[in-house]
């Protein structure tokens, strides 16, 4: 946990009473006392550092600083749904890296099983991003769509939710652009990244994103399993920015 994270709810005059995982990661791991200082968030809002007032037993009575607000990500995800093993790891990563929303999408090679799968329960997702979000230091939690259906995605949901202007890329082996060249402005434009599931899209569904207007993007790589292209995709998104140095 490399940020403390809180939502809105559980702030009361600044102060919050800590309990269950956070207490515990707090002090077992970051070794809190009195007086001691860490790093703090509230949920959609933005920083702030946090003052540990006092500690009782197993929970931990906390005072938050000056807030500072912080901008929300302009990178939205399709994914295909992937195995349910992967799913919350994969979800964790990207709320890692900063994104403002995640649809959980249909395709011919996902399995229909996977839509049952308890890790799809909003409570479990919301668990997952939080988690990925005090790691990555993010304060924007993504929101999650899920769309059980390719066709209602890319045809009624996708141009609903983002403009003309929205730089749309699809990653997938064979195609002829990088990154880098693909998007016109990582810093500021929104953009819309599409990932496919094991194996990729079939053909039909390429020629559905051609004609939704996505930019195919290799990422020079061989084939990659799907969190490690989501991973290496995202890792490339986040030099371009000039987020790592």
């Amino acid at each position: 946990m490399n940020l403390l994270l809180v939502d809105q709810s559980q702030v009361s005059q600044k102060r919050i009473t800590l309990e269950g995982r956070q207490a515990k990661h707090c002090l077992q791991v970051l070794k809190v006392k009195p007086g001691s200082t860490i790093r703090a968030g509230v949920i959609n809002e933005g920083k702030c550092s946090a003052s540990v007032l006092a500690i009782d037993g197993d929970k931990i009575d906390i005072s938050l600083g000056e807030l500072h607000p912080e901008t929300p990500p302009t990178l939205s995800i399709a994914l295909a749904l992937p195995r349910p093993k992967a799913l919350s790891r994969i979800v964790s990563a990207l709320a890692s890296f900063g994104v403002h929303q995640i649809f959980l999408i249909n395709a011919w090679r996902v399995e229909r099983s996977y839509f049952s799968s308890p890790r799809l329960f909003p409570e479990r997702l919301k668990e997952d991003l939080w988690l990925g979000c005090e790691q990555g230091a993010q304060t924007w939690l993504p929101s999650i769509r899920i769309v059980d259906s390719f066709r209602r995605f890319v045809e009624d949901v996708e141009p609903q939710q983002f403009s003309n202007a929205t730089q749309r890329i699809l990653f997938h082996p064979g195609g002829h652009l990088r990154l880098n060249h693909a998007l016109k402005n990582a810093e500021s434009k929104a953009a819309l990244f599409a990932f496919g599931p094991e194996g990729g899209f079939v053909k039909e569904e390429l020629l559905s994103w051609e004609k939704a207007g996505y930019s195919r993007v290799d990422l020079g790589t061989g084939p990659l399993q799907t969190g490690v292209a989501i991973n290496a995709a995202m890792g490339q998104f986040a030099l371009l920015k000039g987020i790592i140095r």
